[in-house]
């Protein structure tokens, strides 16, 4: 029968309690500055879910003159893209293991 790898091995259950809570913040700011953020007139963000995101994206660039938080915003926005980048490069870099042993 053929082992289930862990995905978990060489960290702490510190470290992954650490960024779970990482993560929650980082989400948490997100939708505090989507509800706190001013958005103009002229661009709202429409749609739901996927196509909501790829309008907000598409918006933000004119949340740069609306203060802090529409900077805050406009950053968190595409962060987010990013980390999704560096996190599928990292999984596509790690080596694999062949043979499934112990």
């Amino acid at each position: 029968m053929a082992q289930l790898r862990n995905p978990f091995r060489g960290h702490t259950a510190l470290s992954l309690l650490a960024a779970l809570v990482a993560l929650i913040a980082y989400l948490g700011a997100g939708v505090w500055l989507m509800e706190a953020a001013d958005w103009t007139d002229t661009c709202r963000p429409e749609g739901r879910k996927f196509a909501y995101m790829l309008s907000a994206l598409s918006c933000s660039p004119y949340l740069l003159d609306r203060g802090w938080t529409g900077i805050g915003l406009f950053a968190w926005l595409w962060s987010l893209p990013v980390f999704i980048l560096i996190v599928a490069i990292n999984a596509w870099r790690r080596p694999r293991r062949e043979g499934g042993g112990a």
